[in-house]
């Protein structure tokens, strides 16, 4: 693997060091000659180009390196990585709408993922953590617990599920739901509707219409 810039620039400074020490310091110079070619074609590290970045953005906002545009900035650059994350989660969606399409979702990744990495590195610089050592640290964290078996054996990727057939399906049984107690006003209703009753709604008919005589006798009769 490549070395970064600052990994080269650090082997540099110790060679320029230890040619202090020693008398043959043309082979020092030979060898820091050869990093220094190096150093030209060396991607920069990371997390070194997104504060660089970063610190050329503030000061062209004219606002401190540790601010975030008047907010708090643990809440701004956190919404932030929550943001980009989403707008590439959501492009990701519109890729597979139509179907399968690995590029479209690569594309998504490569337009998003940057934005997402360079306000997580920001998040950490603004909180004065060391994202390298954070990052190093968790690494370590996960193959400990992947040696001692936290996250289960191998996966069994290429064994075949058997297939459900149709009559494993009308098999089942059928899990019936426990019927709602019925009102009262349905009771009623279908007490009503029953032909042994014929002779009971008869006599609650008569008993309606006498009611109502009655009533017109007595109004009538303080009418007059």
């Amino acid at each position: 693997m490549s070395e970064t810039k600052s990994e080269i620039r650090a082997r540099i400074q110790e060679l320029e060091h230890a040619k202090t020490l020693r008398d043959d310091c043309d082979a020092f110079n030979a060898r820091i000659s050869e990093l220094k070619q190096e150093l030209t074609k060396a991607e920069e590290d990371l997390f070194a180009s997104v504060l660089q970045s970063h610190r050329v953005l503030c000061a062209v906002k004219q606002m401190d390196e540790k601010a975030a545009y008047g907010q708090d900035p643990a809440v701004y650059y956190t919404m932030a990585v929550s943001g980009e994350s989403g707008e590439m989660a959501n492009k990701i969606v519109k890729a597979l709408r139509n179907g399968d399409d690995p590029d479209a979702c690569r594309n998504a990744v490569i337009s998003e993922l940057p934005d997402v990495i360079i306000y997580s590195a920001v998040l950490a610089h603004v909180l004065d953590i060391d994202l390298t050592k954070l990052v190093n640290d968790k690494v370590k964290v996960v193959i400990t617990r992947a040696e001692s078996g936290y996250y289960g054996g191998a996966l069994n990727i290429g064994a075949k599920r058997p297939a459900i057939r149709p009559a494993d399906i009308v098999d089942r049984p059928v899990v019936k739901l426990p019927e709602a107690k019925k009102s009262n006003l349905t009771s009623v209703s279908n007490w009503w509707k029953r032909d042994e009753n014929n002779n009971a709604r008869a006599l609650v008919f008569l008993l309606i219409a006498s009611g109502l005589v009655v009533l017109m006798w007595i109004l009538l009769g303080r009418g007059g």
